[in-house]
């Protein structure tokens, strides 16, 4: 239900996804209508000040590998001030990831739901709605699935993100 994708452009409102061998079609994933999250999820060593920004949107149309937006969107994900440049999977490039929100009228949980792991360009994350009652006796968890942060600030390990691995 929570399909993801890396981003390697994006416009106002559009994104442009890698779509890779591995990946299902983007048209069967993704729909008209469809919630989807936007999130910077790693910068590079060099700008990181947008990473961890995010955003819901809404799917208006999917046209090949472009996903358009109903709205505009607010926030920068690339390396500069109001900027959306250098997103991508090559080294040294933002890492900003595309991705479906499940909306469920209940959920219940009797066993643990979790999140497929970061793989160095997108996963670690667990976003769904519910509408009505989120209930069981179940456990809702992604530790050590997302990325952690690198570089010491100021003495706070990780503080901003640079740097780092996902495998912990």
């Amino acid at each position: 239900d929570a399909a993801a994708y890396n981003v390697t452009a994006l416009g106002n409102t559009a994104a442009t996804l890698n779509v890779g061998s591995g990946d299902m079609a983007v048209m069967e994933c993704l729909q008209p209508g469809d919630e989807v999250l936007l999130i910077n999820l790693q910068g590079t060593t060099a700008y990181y000040e947008n990473t961890g920004l995010y955003e819901f949107l809404r799917v208006e149309s999917i046209n090949g590998s472009i996903v358009y937006f109903t709205d505009p969107k607010v926030n920068w994900y690339g390396s500069g001030f109001r900027s959306d440049s250098n997103i991508g999977i090559g080294s040294g490039q933002q890492r900003v990831m595309l991705m479906r929100v499940p909306n469920y009228a209940s959920v219940r949980v009797d066993g643990t739901l979790t999140a497929n792991a970061w793989d160095g360009n997108r996963f670690g994350v667990l976003v769904f709605r519910v509408n009505g009652e989120l209930s069981g006796s179940g456990s809702i968890t992604v530790d050590k699935l997302g990325y952690r942060g690198g570089e010491t600030y100021a003495g706070i390990t990780g503080g901003y993100g640079a740097g780092g691995r996902g495998d912990v």
